[in-house]
């Protein structure tokens, strides 16, 4: 074969035959084995819909068997995978539609991936002067987590029962009971899909077995699919809740006269296959299936991928990937593990399960569209050739080779011999798979840490601005840190809790007035006096907090009563005229306009002009009163 081959995807389509519900409307759909087309009946309900004709490459009616789709679809797959081409073969359509009876098959009818896992090691014992190394491991897809069926002890998160009596089945189909929900508790897988140039994409974690004949590898996938997710519907009783990847990693090299006739770049090369054998689960519909509650959730999931899957191959039919255009193959987990199958590196067949009832006509054009457009879709295969040591068959080289001479010399091919290599090689390959989980856990707990660390630091960080946000906001409520106003005018009581206000300082007050002014200094006092202080002195910080006090703001005392002022304003008066009259200047300073010789008869205001005190004619209370008068 050629080191490359460009090749379309082969898609077929299979017809199951119809069920006792759908017999009594019959078929809607008209198959040409011929032209291997498939189109609606005219005028019947799937015609209306959409009258085009579909043809594929195989088409398969009701009658076919499981084996002549496999001889069609993959035995040339088979082929090419132990020549160093990868291979997939995967099964597609509604539920209920035949897709796990065509991939796993049953007692009396065997599926394709039986068929396969026979015809990989009867090509193994035709091959001569070549060593092969098989693994094979199984994976299930389900609600988007990762469960690795091989492990006794991964699963995915536990469901509980929905619809009757969920439960497992054996590789043929039989149901075994029991369910997700009625296993031992196991712990969640942690596995995770990594690429690198050498292995493609691949599961880490993922437990792989090294198998040595078809009796045991149909032994172990006995054991996995009794793991897998299956429940009850309206549509299907054993309905697939998952999607499972069985895969077969092939190592093969030249020994012997092969080997030394080889170039010498040729000389330690492995040729490395993978073959992926895929049961997809069906899309539905809730009005059709009934579901509810966790089959609901499991529905909505399968759709999602399911959608995914069906934008990945619009997307490489429309030339995306040539153009540069992003290709959504990480938005599912099915897709990115699919991703050589599907314009890369791997030789691809489809096979479309169908049912020709009326009643699923919809679904059944929806299937066939997905069927056209990705037949056109086209993948480069290439031969996988290792010269590192990224292959296991040439890791494991020096022991094996050590492990042959003790046991019987060189090329000694014994079944005891072949009994221990076997055996040390799954020693080996359970060492590295334990390092590689270990590797894989030590790296999630690492970058688990480092969230937790970067999530600690921006809280750390966040508190850190809120308290230096709450310190600039103290800092701006206190008095002494606020800028003052200019230019501030003082109003005749500016707020003065501290004593006598403007307009009476320097005045005799009466003796409620002073009292209640003394009272409310008392009370707004912050702090006595010190004790060393000489009596009367005034306190600087208490004097300074009185001055904050009124530029702040509070209550004023109350004001004086009117007729206690005018008893105080009286007694200032008499006091004045007093001093007054003994400097002999009354009428000269404090009356300008009087005339001397008159008797005191002229005018000031309009009012006599009184004498001093003790002057002929004038008596005290006439002076008293008319100092009252004239202020």
């Amino acid at each position: 074969l050629p080191a490359t081959m460009a090749d379309n995807i082969a898609v077929s389509v299979r017809v199951r035959p119809l069920n006792s519900k759908e017999e009594s409307k019959g078929a809607v759909w008209d198959i040409n084995n011929e032209t291997n087309a498939i189109a609606p009946q005219a005028g019947s309900s799937a015609g209306t819909t959409d009258s085009t004709s579909y043809q594929l490459d195989n088409v398969f009616d009701p009658s076919c068997r499981t084996k002549d789709v496999y001889d069609r679809t993959t035995r040339g797959i088979i082929e090419s995978v132990l020549n160093g081409f990868n291979g997939t073969v995967f099964a597609y359509g509604q539920t209920s539609s035949g897709k796990t009876h065509t991939m796993q098959g049953s007692a009396e009818e065997p599926g394709i991936i039986p068929f396969a896992v026979h015809d990989v090691f009867d090509s193994i014992d035709r091959s001569e002067g070549m060593e092969f190394l098989v693994r094979v491991s199984y994976l299930e897809i389900y609600n988007e987590q990762m469960v690795d069926l091989f492990s006794a002890d991964t699963i995915a998160p536990p469901t509980k029962p929905q619809m009757g009596s969920s439960g497992s089945r054996d590789l043929f189909g039989s149901s075994i009971g029991g369910g997700s929900f009625d296993r031992p508790e196991r712990r969640v897988s942690r596995l995770q899909i990594k690429e690198d140039s050498e292995r493609g994409v691949y599961v880490s974690g993922l437990k792989e077995e090294i198998v040595t004949s078809p009796t045991q590898v149909l032994e172990l996938l006995r054991t996995g699919v009794a793991r897998r997710h299956v429940g009850e519907t309206n549509m299907n009783v054993e309905s697939s809740r998952s999607h499972t990847i069985f895969r077969m990693v092939v190592e093969s090299r030249a020994v012997g006269e092969n080997a030394s006739g080889a170039a010498n770049g040729a000389q330690d090369a492995v040729l490395v296959a993978t073959l992926n054998l895929v049961d997809l689960a069906g899309s539905e519909r809730v009005v059709k299936t009934g579901a509810e509650g966790i089959r609901m959730k499991e529905g909505a999931n399968i759709n999602k991928s399911l959608l995914n899957l069906g934008i990945v191959i619009n997307k490489l039919t429309e030339g995306a990937e040539g153009k540069g255009s992003h290709i959504p193959f990480r938005d599912s987990k099915l897709t990115r593990i699919l991703q050589p199958a599907l314009g890369g590196n791997s030789k691809t067949a489809i096979v479309c399960n169908v049912t020709l009832a009326a009643a699923h006509a919809e679904e059944t054009h929806s299937t066939l569209r997905f069927a056209v457009r990705a037949k056109r879709v086209c993948n480069n295969a290439t031969v996988n050739e290792v010269v590192s040591e990224s292959a296991l068959i040439k890791r494991q080289q020096r022991e094996i080779e050590e492990l042959r001479k003790k046991l019987g010399g060189e090329g000694g091919v014994s079944q005891e011999v072949e009994e221990e290599i076997n055996a040390l090689r799954r020693e080996m390959l359970e060492a590295e798979n334990e390092r590689e989980r270990l590797a894989d856990e030590l790296e999630i707990e690492r970058e688990e840490r480092e969230r937790a660390e970067k999530a600690a630091s921006a809280k750390i960080s966040s508190l850190t601005n809120l308290v230096l946000k709450s310190s600039a906001m103290d800092a701006d409520a206190d008095g002494d840190k606020r800028p003052k106003r200019g230019n501030r005018r003082e109003t005749w009581a500016p707020n003065n809790r501290g004593g006598v206000p403007d307009f009476l300082e320097g005045r005799k007050l009466p003796p409620g007035v002073s009292g209640s002014l003394s009272e409310s200094v008392d009370e707004e006092a912050p702090e006595e006096a010190p004790a060393g202080a000489p009596a009367g002195e005034v306190d600087p910080a208490a004097e300074a907090k009185a001055r904050k006090e009124r530029r702040r703001g509070g209550l004023l005392p109350p004001p004086p009563a009117l007729e206690e002022l005018e008893e105080c304003f009286e007694d200032e008066r008499r006091a004045s005229d007093a001093s007054d009259v003994s400097r002999g200047s009354f009428g000269r300073g404090r009356f300008s306009g009087a005339s001397e010789g008159t008797d005191g008869a002229d005018t000031w205001g309009g009012s006599p002009v009184p004498s001093a005190p003790g002057t002929p004619g004038v008596t005290s209370a006439d002076h008293a009163a008319a100092v009252a008068a004239a202020v």
